[in-house]
């Protein structure tokens, strides 16, 4: 079977970032919208350049522990041109992203790493390249039963690219489109990157609603409370590479300002926000 080397993996989502940012900027135009700010879309651009060249480093880790877990560790094999695989890739791709996106709201280490992609107080394309250069780190652990369940590489590898090319294209207001009930669509994605408290830790799911509906998650959004975008502590630099250390930082200084090392050790695994007994 014909394999792509890793940078082959990274460098065939290019094109399709240029072509949707040239898009969104021509209808944008054409409308007469604002929709950039230049110093945050520069930001945006700026951290996903840098998650790109991590990817190139880590990547060759992620593929090749992914083909020895379906090398070594799969319980089941499925037939040659078997579709089951396929499904499995899609579904369980973005289960195993539902799961790694919530994960990244509710455990304060991971959202010092996925809180640098709610920075931006513009939804548009650029957004969707803010990316967390770290976040492959954990995300690989929401992803492991998959090849025990017998999905090959390939179909894992291609899936994740069209969930993810489906998640780029919900972070622009220009790319409407029909939910048919169980898709995500800018109308409901926006909610995720709002700070209303009715909005806040919702709407995780980068392709399908299904999972956020059956896990007590999905919100439709209110016309009298329109979404109010970032984060709940502001804008803080447009720096790409140094927005990515700030709530790593934070949490730092916190666990160092606890009383015991319990508390410390608290501060990174219970929800962002949580302070030991006794900080101000």
């Amino acid at each position: 079977m014909a394999r792509l080397e890793t940078t082959g993996y990274y460098a065939l989502g290019v094109p399709f970032y240029l072509a949707m940012l040239g898009a969104e900027w021509w209808l944008a135009r054409r409308r007469g919208m604002k929709v950039y700010r230049i110093a945050e879309a520069i930001g945006n651009v700026s951290a996903g350049i840098g998650e790109l060249v991590f990817g190139l480093f880590w990547g060759p880790v992620v593929i090749a522990l992914y083909d020895f877990g379906y090398d070594r560790c799969a319980l089941v094999r499925w037939p040659e041109g078997s579709i089951v695989p396929w499904i499995l890739a899609i579904f369980g791709g973005d289960l195993g992203y539902y799961l790694y996106h919530r994960a990244g709201h509710r455990v304060a280490a991971f959202w010092a790493i996925h809180g640098v992609h709610h920075q931006a107080e513009e939804m548009n394309v650029t957004v969707a390249m803010r990316h967390p250069w770290f976040s492959d780190t954990y995300a690989i652990v929401f992803y492991a039963w998959l090849p025990l369940i017998g999905v090959p590489p390939l179909h894992f590898f291609v899936a994740i690219s069209l969930i993810s090319f489906w998640a780029l294209t919900v972070h622009s207001r220009f790319f409407n489109r029909p939910s048919f009930g169980f898709l995500v669509t800018p109308r409901t994605h926006v909610l995720h990157h709002a700070t209303n408290p009715r909005y806040l830790d919702r709407n995780f799911g980068a392709m399908f609603t299904i999972w956020d509906r059956l896990f007590g998650t999905y919100v439709e959004p209110d016309p009298a409370d329109p979404p109010r975008l970032g984060s709940l502590r502001g804008y803080e630099t447009h720096d790409g590479a140094k927005s990515q250390w700030i709530y790593l930082r934070d949490l730092v200084r916190r666990a160092r300002a606890a009383r015991r090392l319990r508390d410390a050790l608290f501060v990174f695994v219970m929800p962002p926000g949580w302070l030991p007994p006794g900080v101000p």
